[in-house]
């Protein structure tokens, strides 16, 4: 399996050197289609939706009212919604490792 795709914010307004998070979709992993909103931001001009451009599964990685720089990563996208678990899985088992006696 990939690694997660990095979903970008775009450059939409050459004026706006930061952007606000005013809305995200969910703090969890979701499952999306093609235009679903996965988070909504504000330039200094107008709020705006970004709309999955495939199907698959979302971690989005900023929080609302979080200030970022357009090209920054917001989140990730998987056909595979193990991607996001299997890294974090590895370590919880670390954690639970008994040594042997």
């Amino acid at each position: 399996m990939q690694a997660p795709e990095e979903i970008y914010l775009p450059h939409v307004d050459a004026n706006s050197e930061h952007v606000k998070i005013i809305r995200i979709s969910s703090p969890d992993i979701i499952l999306v289609t093609p235009g679903d909103v996965i988070l909504e931001f504000e330039t200094s001009k107008a709020a705006i939706e970004l709309p999955a451009q495939k199907s698959g599964f979302v971690k989005i990685l900023v929080k609302e009212n979080d200030e970022i720089e357009p090209g920054q990563v917001v989140a990730l996208w998987s056909a595979h919604q193990d991607l996001f678990y299997s890294s974090r899985a590895v370590n919880i088992k670390q954690l639970f490792l008994v040594p042997n006696s």
